[in-house]
Parts: structure tokens; sequence; C-alpha cells
């Protein structure tokens, strides 16, 4: 399987089938290190690579605070953000599954994600440097520690002005420094940097997902909030998490 380079996988395994392995989520140290990377490389002054370090800071914080995958990440638009941030909660539409009821398939969920107040705050500042790249006033123009009423400001002005591409508008939340709605492919290639800036193994984004699980379970001991929280059809396939965190309570305790 690539990491660093080449392709991201294609395929997931299936974690009823599979247990959790170290190398499919990240640790407390590895997540500490890899948000304080993508935090240190993000430069004030500099439109382009103040622009593109806060949307990478962004990406990588709502996916470990949501533990939505990367596909329901760049489907996220402007609207679904909005209400995110005024009411804390958003409606996503997630992956499919198999109804565990009557065996069928099911072609896509909706679940409810929420919106934390540290998530929030990096939400509003990225709007900001996004409407400034949008309307092209980030070109020497530094924004340093944004006001509450600017990151408002913003988000209304988002709404408004829709980007613009060869004619044709969206409302894709997270895009690239020409204006075009991020990819799959372009998201893993910004995270496999980040793993290699922050001296942390490079892994699939998926990881994030499952750091995510992991660390719902360890903190609330609830399998059906972190079932839920996570969009699961089944409760069985939450239990990976169950496993996999008594499983590193095992390991610290050998450390001792």
């Amino acid at each position: 399987m690539k990491t660093s380079k080449g392709k991201p996988p294609r395929k997931h395994k299936t974690m009823t089938q599979n247990e959790l392995t170290k190398n499919d989520w990240f640790s407390t140290d590895e997540v500490e290190a890899l948000t304080s990377t993508a935090l240190s490389k993000v430069r004030l002054g500099k439109s382009r690579y103040s622009f593109e370090k806060h949307t990478n800071y962004a990406i990588l914080t709502t996916l470990l605070k949501t533990g939505m995958r990367v596909s329901e990440l760049c489907s996220l638009t402007i609207p679904q953000i909005q209400k995110g941030l005024n009411e804390g909660e958003f409606l996503l539409v997630g992956k499919g599954g198999m109804n565990t009821t009557n065996k069928k398939k099911i072609k896509n969920s909706t679940r409810l994600v929420y919106i934390n107040t540290e998530l929030k705050s990096i939400l509003e500042t990225y709007l900001l440097f996004r409407n400034e790249k949008n309307t092209n006033k980030l070109k020497n123009k530094k924004i340093s520690n944004p006001t509450q009423e600017q990151k408002s400001k913003a988000i209304k002005r988002a709404l408004k002005r829709p980007y613009e591409i060869s004619e044709q508008k969206h409302n894709f939340l997270f895009i690239s420094r020409t204006g075009e709605p991020l990819t799959q492919q372009k998201v893993w290639a910004r995270f496999q940097t980040i793993c290699r800036q922050s001296g942390v193994q490079p892994r699939k984004t998926h990881a994030t997902r499952h750091t995510t699980g992991m660390n719902l379970y360890a903190k609330t001991k609830d399998i059906l909030t972190t079932s839920s929280i996570l969009g699961h059809k089944s409760v069985t396939t939450t239990q990976v998490y169950v496993k996999a965190t008594e499983e590193a309570k095992r390991k610290a305790i050998e450390l001792l």
C-alpha cells in the first residue's frame, strides 16, 4: 500500500472482519504533533501561504473533531457550515450501509454533525481567509487575530458570493488556492505532507476517523453515542473501538 507517495489507497478494510492496529489510528502524542505542525505552518501576511495553511489546519481539525469521512468533508458547503456555526450542529448526508433489521442496502444516510467551540473558531477563521481569497482582497493584506465581527462578516459575504470558476459557481467549503473544490485525492496529498512535516508515520486519511472513534469511546464509555456520532449503521461496527481501547490499556500497563 502506498502512503507517502503515489495515489491514495481506494478501499478501507472492513472493521467487522478485522481489528484495528496501531497503524489505523493516531495516538494522543501523534495528534498533538499533527495539529501543532499544521498550526505552526500558518504564515500570516503571505496571501498564498496563509490561505493554504489555514485550509490545511481547518481540514485536519474538522476530520479529528467530527470523525467524518474525507468524502463527506469534500462535500461540505458553506450553507451547511453556516447552520453548524449558528446552531452547533448540521445535517450531513453520509455513506450508505446495510439495514441490520431487513438486511437491505441503504444508498446513503443522514446524521447530525456537532461543532464544538474550538472547531467553530477555527472554521470561522478559515472562512475569513476563504472569503478574502474569493474577492481577491487577500493579496498584500495581513489578517492577524481576526475579531468575531470580521468572522461573522466573512461568513455572510461568502454566502452571497459563491466562488466563480470558468463561469461556474459553487459553494463548497474547502477550496484550493485556484478556487476549485478540493477532491479526496488533494486532501490526501495535503494530509501526507502534514504527516511528514510532523515526523508522524504517514497513514490513510481514514485514520483520523478511527482516532475520533477511539477517543470518543475512551472518554464516554458509551458505545451507542460513539456509534451515533460516527454514523455507523450497526453497533457491531463500533465494537472495534472497544477492543482497541482495551488493548491500548493493557499495553500501557506493561510500560509501568
